[in-house]
Parts: structure tokens; C-alpha cells; sequence
């Protein structure tokens, strides 16, 4: 049996080194035993240092991608094949956020579907969500990161039934909102 564990987390956590050495010092935590990784291909944040802490010759990590020549695919590291997990060309350099925002989570879902095919094949698959508690819980007009990707992935998860272990930096969030 395969243990999967699918990795995801907000960019934002970039912002902050120690939110960085967290988030690195999380994903450490959750990998012992963990065959595969599966992640999004966000250029920072918890993204791309899952794939940095995760990767080995003997734990493959699967990217889906959404940018460059391999969007709508799926990359695992050290191959040169690529399988795709959509057929639906992403929106253009010219198109407006909106679109982009509905591609990714049409990666996020494509994530989910595929590691919730996993579990039903029998292999041991869990969710490691890495949130930050600094955001506020409802999206307000404006913000400059507005998709909710990581809340996105985290409720299609659950909804799937998959098992959802959460992390929140700073460790005390209540706190934090509430000063």
C-alpha cells in the first residue's frame, strides 16, 4: 500500500521567514513513511517547499502544473513524461483574474479527484493543510490574494472524505486575530 499525502498551503506564508521555517519544519514532520507527494506548482510558498523538502529518489512528487509549456499536466520529479489532468487549455496571458482563479481550483479539484482514486484503490491517502491564521476568514473586496486556494483544496477534501490534518501559523491565530 502507498502513503499519499497530499501537501497545501497559502503563498502568503512566504512573506514571513518565520512562517517559512514553520511551514518547512511541518511538512518534515508529516513526511516519515510517505511514499508520494502530491502539490500545486505555486512559485512561492508552501508549494514549492514541499517539493524542496519532500522530494528524493525514492519519494516522488507529483506538481500539477499550471503555468508553462506543461500546464494541465502533471510532472513528477526526475521523469521526462508527463500525464495530463485536464484537457482545458488554461486562459491566456491576457485574461482577467477571475479566469485564472477558476484554472486553479479546477487544479485543486483534479488533485483531490485524483487522490481520492488512490484511497479507493486501497492506498493510504491524508491531506496536510498549512493555513494562515493572520488572514481574515472572509475575503473582502480587493485583496490581493482572493482565491482561497488552500480553503478551496482543504473543502473538497473533506468533502471527499478524505482525512485533513490542519496547521495554523502562528500556532496561537485567536490570539492574533483578536489584537
Amino acid at each position: 500500500m502507498t502513503r499519499v499525502l497530499l501537501i497545501t498551503g497559502p503563498r502568503s506564508l512566504a512573506d514571513d521567514p518565520a512562517a517559512e521555517a514553520w511551514a518547512r519544519g511541518e511538512i518534515r514532520s508529516a513526511l516519515p513513511g510517505v511514499d508520494l507527494v502530491v502539490v500545486g506548482d505555486a512559485r512561492e510558498g508552501v508549494d514549492p517547499w514541499a517539493w524542496d523538502e519532500a522530494a528524493t529518489p525514492e519519494r516522488p512528487v507529483r506538481v500539477y502544473r499550471t503555468r508553462g509549456p506543461h500546464a494541465g499536466c502533471i510532472w513528477i520529479a526526475g521523469e521526462r513524461e508527463f500525464e495530463r489532468w485536464t484537457t482545458v487549455a488554461p486562459p491566456s496571458n491576457a485574461a482577467e483574474y477571475w479566469e485564472w482563479a477558476r484554472w486553479l481550483k479546477s487544479r485543486n479539484a483534479a488533485m483531490v479527484r485524483d487522490i481520492a482514486a488512490m484511497r479507493d484503490a486501497g492506498h493510504d491517502v491524508r491531506v496536510l493543510a498549512l493555513l494562515d491564521g493572520r488572514k481574515p476568514a472572509v475575503v473582502k473586496p480587493g485583496e490581493d490574494r482572493p482565491t482561497r486556494g488552500t480553503e478551496h483544496t482543504v473543502g473538497l477534501a473533506r468533502a471527499a472524505g478524505l482525512t485533513v490534518t490542519d496547521r495554523v501559523w502562528p500556532r496561537d491565530a485567536a490570539k492574533v486575530a483578536t489584537t
